[in-house]
């Protein structure tokens, strides 16, 4: 009885290479990107949380800008993040009892890869009002 057989050499080179390429290096991204998203939504929460604490202790609107603004930078940078990836618009006024609300806008990477490049991005929005205390005096 004669045996059939058949040659099988480089079959596991190539389901190697199909594997890593497949599997291996997208989800070695994924967990490398994944933990930016919570770090980046959690800066812009505080940010957004510092520019209205700090806007609504200003006598004017656009000083309330002007300082809530530099107070959202400097947590950004004091995370070590990129001020271009936040924007913050404000909505609201300034005058006893009002409201003044800071939006702050961060870009969320779809895929980074460290010391190279960001691929992709969606964008995540945040809120923070202070209320304008009634009882205030003005300078």
């Amino acid at each position: 009885m004669r045996r059939l057989t058949r040659s099988e050499r480089g079959f596991l080179a190539v389901e190697y290479a199909f594997g890593v390429a497949v599997i291996l290096i997208p989800v070695g991204l994924f967990v490398i990107t994944a933990p930016l998203w919570p770090e980046h939504q959690e800066v812009a929460r505080v940010a957004a949380a510092e520019a209205a604490r700090n806007g609504v202790q200003q006598t004017t609107l656009g000083t309330a800008e002007s300082v809530g603004d530099t107070a959202a930078r400097q947590v950004i940078l004091n995370y070590g993040l990129s001020p271009g990836d936040f924007t913050v618009t404000w909505s609201g006024d300034v005058t006893r009892g009002s409201a003044l609300t800071a939006h702050v806008r961060v870009r969320m990477p779809a895929l980074q890869l460290p010391a190279v490049a960001s691929v992709g991005a969606w964008y995540w929005n945040v809120s923070h009002t202070e209320a304008v205390d009634q009882y205030r005096s003005y300078p």
